[in-house]
């Protein structure tokens, strides 16, 4: 895992909360240049690299967020919480996918337990991201929040 220079070896992590990427949606890397350029990555070049751009299969993502929660894993303890907030893609009359599913199919591969999911439905008028589009927000109508601890076993 490639860490920032703003990351401390010495931190004790006791929360994460985090939105991670949804399939095909957005643009992760062009959307978030001020966080990309605060975590070190400077260049467009650096950018395209981190492949958090939209076009990508589902067997791509699913290899993604298992790497996403290991490097995750890998800077918490046994006491730490972390909270992912990732909404069911949507995109006709039928969820494309949830993370949920997506979690079922590699849990096992990893050193976290899924504790709780909250679900939290989204009136579309007070999206955030109405502003962005005719598409935008109409692909995500449910967040689910997905809370998880390391477990004792892997």
């Amino acid at each position: 895992m490639k860490k920032s220079k703003f990351y401390n070896n010495n931190a004790q992590i006791k929360l994460v909360f985090t939105s991670p990427l949804y399939l095909n949606i957005i643009n992760y890397t062009q959307q978030n240049w001020l966080k990309m350029w605060m975590l070190g990555f400077n260049t467009k070049e650096e950018n395209k690299n981190i492949k958090l751009d939209d076009p990508h299969g589902i067997n791509e993502y699913k290899s993604f967020m298992l790497q996403y929660l290991s490097n995750i894993s890998e800077i918490c303890d046994k006491e730490s919480t972390i909270v992912l907030v990732i909404g069911d893609v949507k995109k006709t009359d039928k969820i494309e996918y949830s993370f949920e599913n997506i979690w079922n199919e590699f849990s096992y591969l990893t050193d976290l337990e899924l504790i709780k999911i909250y679900e939290d439905s989204i009136k579309q008028k007070l999206k955030a991201n109405n502003s962005m589009g005719v598409r935008s927000g109409k692909v995500t109508r449910v967040d689910k929040i997905y809370v998880f601890k390391k477990s004792n076993v892997i």
